[in-house]
C-alpha cells in the first residue's frame, strides 16, 4: 500500500531575549518612573500528518507537539515612591500535544460521510514572584522592613494547570449538483 501525502506542515523553533527599558515623565509626587523588563523566549512546535485519497475514502491523521519557555525578570525602581527597589521574576513553561484523524467516506456519487476526532492535552507551570530589597535606609516603605533587612519576599506563586479535551465531528454531505451542497453535521471542540 502507498501512502501519497506525507507532510511536515509546521515546525518551528524560536529563541527571543530581549529587554525594554521606559523612563516614564516626572511628576510632582514620585519623581520618574523607571522600568526595565528582560524576557528569555524558547519555542518549538511540529506537526506531522499522513494523508491519502482512494475511490471511497479520503484520510488524513497527524500529531501536533508544542512546548514554550518564557523566563522574565524586572527589576522595579520605587526610591521615589516606597523608598526601595524590587525584583519581580517568572518562568511559565506550557506543553501542548496533540493526535488527530479525519476521514470522508463516499457512500453514492453524490453522498459522503464524513468523521474526525482530536485528543489533546496541555499543561501549564508558573512559578514567580517579587522580592522587595529593600535597597535604601532607613528602610522600605512597601513591606516595612529595616535597611539592611534583606529581600523580602512579597507575593510568590507556583501554580500548574492541565487540561485534556476530545473532540470530534460527524456529517453528512449530499451534492444533489455541482454548484451545490447540502450537508449536516455535529460537533464538539
Amino acid at each position: 500500500y502507498h501512502v501519497n501525502n506525507i507532510s511536515v506542515p509546521g515546525f518551528v523553533v524560536r529563541r527571543a531575549k530581549t529587554s525594554v527599558g521606559l523612563k516614564g515623565g516626572e511628576s510632582v509626587m514620585i519623581g520618574g518612573l523607571r522600568q526595565t523588563q528582560n524576557d528569555a523566549i524558547t519555542q518549538f512546535s511540529q506537526e506531522l500528518r499522513l494523508a491519502d485519497d482512494t475511490d471511497k475514502l479520503n484520510w488524513l491523521v497527524g500529531a501536533f507537539y508544542s512546548s514554550d519557555d518564557v523566563d522574565t525578570s524586572n527589576p522595579g525602581f520605587l526610591q521615589d515612591l516606597f523608598n526601595t527597589t524590587t525584583y519581580s521574576f517568572g518562568k511559565q513553561e506550557t506543553r501542548s500535544a496533540a493526535l488527530f484523524g479525519n476521514g470522508e467516506w463516499t457512500l453514492a456519487p453524490t453522498l459522503s460521510v464524513v468523521a474526525g476526532l482530536r485528543y489533546t492535552s496541555e499543561e501549564k507551570a508558573y512559578q514567580g514572584g517579587t522580592d522587595d530589597l529593600v535597597s535604601l535606609c532607613p528602610g522600605s516603605a512597601l513591606s516595612g522592613a529595616p535597611c539592611g533587612a534583606g529581600p523580602i519576599r512579597i507575593s510568590f506563586i507556583d501554580d500548574t494547570i492541565s487540561d485534556t479535551n476530545w473532540s470530534y465531528k460527524l456529517g453528512l454531505n449530499w451534492k444533489p449538483a455541482d454548484d451545490l451542497l447540502v450537508y449536516a453535521s455535529v460537533s464538539q471542540g
